[in-house]
């Protein structure tokens, strides 16, 4: 199913992952999606002149929406950590997203009543072991979209963030046991969230709000209530 809001142009960053296919996959065939990726390969998001000189590209935007939805998890203990490690999943995860909403800022290219989706993850503030640095990126992109959202109030647009709970489809480089998913889903008692829900929200409610902005909007499937 399309959405039937007259959206003009969408721009999904990381359409490759497994919320960016969904929202991709959501969009249909009558809305421009453009892919991003933090990727040797494709466009580098934490490469701020590279960001930059997108966003400056006359067929570029201005957007409607923006969802954030890239990112990689690379499971680390602080015991292991190196500077390296830490740093690239900061890039990745957090200075990419600095990067990519800059640029459209300074380049006018977000528009009147657009909204912004910065997708974050449950682990911002329950970590598992190993994810301390995804953790740390994934705080930062609240604090990033709220102040997103104050910058963005003048013309009228929006931020929001998606705190989420582990979904169906692990990012990349995360594979789960059969233990590992039996362990999710006692905390999880209504199930894994499905990217193709959460695409959903996006652009059937979320969109339609234009009273809500700098807020953290938690999707856990009854993670917090502790039922055992």
């Amino acid at each position: 199913m399309s959405p039937s809001n007259n959206f003009k142009t969408v721009l999904i960053a990381g359409a490759t992952g497994n919320m960016g296919r969904a929202c991709v996959k959501y969009t249909g065939e009558d809305i421009r999606w453009i892919p991003t990726l933090v990727s040797r390969d494709n466009l580098n998001l934490a490469n701020w002149n590279r960001v930059m000189d997108f966003a400056e590209r006359s067929s570029t935007g201005p957007f409607d929406l923006v969802i954030m939805a890239h990112g990689t998890q690379t499971p680390c203990t602080l015991s292991n950590m190196t500077k390296f490690i830490w740093g690239e999943i900061i890039e990745n995860n957090l200075s990419s997203s600095a990067a990519l909403i800059t640029a459209l800022i300074k380049s006018k290219k977000i528009n009147p009543g657009a909204l912004i989706v910065f997708i974050s993850s449950i682990q911002a503030t329950q970590p598992r072991a190993g994810r301390g640095a995804y953790a740390a990126a994934k705080a930062g992109i609240e604090g990033l979209m709220r102040a997103t959202a104050v910058e963005l109030f003048d013309i009228n647009a929006r931020a929001i963030a998606l705190r989420i709970a582990q979904m169906t489809e692990p990012m990349k480089g995360i594979n789960f046991t059969p233990d590992e998913i039996l362990k999710i889903n006692k905390i999880m008692p209504l199930g894994l969230v499905t990217p193709s829900s959460i695409a959903k929200l996006i652009f059937e409610t979320y969109y339609n709000q234009p009273f809500i902005t700098g807020e953290v909007i938690e999707i856990s499937a009854g993670h917090n209530l502790n039922i055992w």
